[in-house]
């Protein structure tokens, strides 16, 4: 049954006083209160006036209940002399500050927050809660708008509806450095905290997320609340989502036919104050409703099966997400997704792929729901310009993943059903003369995308002359193209769930495919 959710509160941010309290109107607060809808699932209410003031307590802190405070841009208020305007916090500030963070709630510093040469103790006291060194300076410079996503595989609830490489609105961020002359952030810049995203070309701006059990904490180097952008508002709420709850994520999450049904298997969270796991379900990839719960489980629980679908016959699509949640109904965001799908293979030639990770990569496995059906399933080596087979009875294909594109001769339609992860993938793309310079490779998406942007946006630009796919469903034009030359001309426009296609490249590249 469907349970509504009616539990996950509203997350609580409090703007510390700084540059997002005394120009509350330029910043996006109240776009947040107002448009948090738009953005994701869970209500934020952001109060950038209770702690619009010269002098902040712990006790005040805890009055307030908050569960992310938000340290604005402190320097940027008056860049000559924030000090005397005000725009810093005294030592008992400081103090409090990393107290109550402490004590188990988020925080979320932006900007100039850090500056060494006008702030010098926010970098020293505040730097080590954000799972920076305590013995950095820090320097500020412009021009860091574009950034990209350090590791995109681990699908960070983050960047939720970020894209990998993505812009934002104002240029002022915070490097490493002093007094202007700026380095790039390096692994002897941290102090338990990771980087999540980097700025490109130069490595100046970064967003760094620090997770040490008890809170969570984002320091985003570059002034987001300034002149933001829509990458901004949603990078800042997603923070304060993050922020509110320090529980971890169930890991290591599978997903099995189980008879006529689906079992879902993971590894408990690790937090204490874990009281549940809520269990969502769509038939598209992006298609959760996180409103709605689809099933919940008490801790200690760790196998779970939705007996709804007859994993046989029911050739619906469906995917699944667990997630952790305390004592208060807060829930963490992980965006980790298992799923089943199915493809009709009709008879004759398909050329298809296998979008999951698969936890068995034998090739009969992978293709037993249509044991008795297939002559051969084959697959193109592009450094050695050979074909593997694999047959009823055997033969050099024996192991098969997301990344191949697999041609499969059929003696009769049937339905293909596979069940695995949804993950990121890198896929090598060689240019081998011997082999004509073609690559024959898979789409490990289950997110319908647009050409040429699907190729050239992740890592293929300027790096093919043309794109090939065999349509076995077209029984009068089964071969398409996308001509990069002529794009209006080409009748294959989008790269869909399930295809294999042949790359034809000028260069050797690396294609970076998002499963989601």
């Amino acid at each position: 049954m469907n349970i509504e959710v009616t539990n996950n509160p509203p997350v609580q941010v409090y703007v510390l006083d700084s540059w997002g309290t005394d120009f509350s109107s330029q910043a996006p607060w109240d776009y947040l209160n107002a448009n948090w809808a738009s953005l994701g699932s869970v209500p934020v209410y952001v109060d950038y006036q209770r702690f619009n003031k010269e002098s902040i307590s712990y006790q005040e802190l805890v009055d307030s209940y908050a569960d992310v405070l938000l340290i604005s841009s402190s320097r940027s208020g008056r860049m000559d002399n924030p000090v005397a305007a005000g725009y810093y916090f005294t030592d008992d500030e400081l103090d409090a500050i990393v107290r109550y963070v402490q004590d188990g709630h988020g925080i979320i510093g932006t900007g100039l927050t850090l500056d060494s040469d006008k702030l010098p103790k926010h970098g020293h006291i505040l730097g080590p809660i954000f799972g920076l060194n305590q013995g950095n300076l820090y320097t500020y410079i412009g021009g860091m708008k574009n950034l990209y996503v350090v590791d995109p595989g681990e699908n960070h609830p983050l960047f939720t509806n970020i894209n990998e490489f993505y812009n934002t609105g104002d240029v002022t961020t915070m490097s490493p450095g002093f007094l202007g002359i700026a380095e790039n952030w390096t692994a002897g810049h941290l102090a338990g905290g990771e980087y999540k995203a980097l700025s490109t070309p130069t490595e100046n701006a970064a967003v760094i997320a620090y997770e040490p059990g008890a809170y969570n904490s984002v320091y985003i180097t570059n002034f987001v609340e300034n002149n933001s952008v829509a990458n901004d508002r949603q990078l800042l709420y997603n923070a304060m989502i993050w922020g509110r709850t320090s529980i971890d994520s169930p890991t290591n999450l599978w997903i099995y036919k189980d008879g006529t049904g689906l079992r879902l298997e993971w590894t408990e969270s690790t937090s204490p104050k874990v009281q549940g796991y809520r269990i969502y379900r769509a038939t598209s990839v992006n298609g959760f409703d996180f409103n709605t719960v689809y099933d919940i489980v008490p801790a200690g629980t760790s196998i779970w099966t939705d007996t709804q679908p007859d994993a046989g016959i029911d050739f619906e699509n469906y995917f699944y997400l667990v997630r952790a949640f305390d004592e208060k109904g807060n829930e963490e965001m992980n965006l980790n997704k298992v799923g089943k799908f199915v493809q009709q293979l009709y008879k004759g030639t398909n050329e298809i792929s296998i979008g999951f990770e698969l936890r068995d990569h034998t090739t009969s496995v992978a293709f037993e729901s249509v044991t008795g059906l297939y002559r051969t399933i084959e697959a193109f080596d592009p450094n050695m310009c050979v074909w593997k087979t694999w047959t009823p009875t055997g033969g050099t294909l024996s192991q098969i993943d997301r990344s191949m594109g697999l041609r499969v001769r059929m003696q009769s339609d049937g339905m293909l059903i596979n069940v695995g992860r949804v993950v990121h993938t890198s896929i090598t793309i060689t240019r081998e003369p011997a082999c004509d310079l073609w690559n024959f490779v898979g789409y490990p998406s289950f997110e319908t995308k647009p050409l040429p942007a699907v190729l050239d946006d992740n890592g293929m630009s300027g790096k093919y002359d043309m794109v090939l796919y065999y349509d076995a469903a077209d029984k009068k034009a089964k071969w398409k193209f996308f001509d990069p030359n002529d794009p209006g001309g080409s009748t294959l426009t989008e790269l869909r769930p399930g295809m294999g296609i042949w790359i034809h490249v000028v260069q050797a590249g690396t294609w970076e495919v998002s499963g989601d």
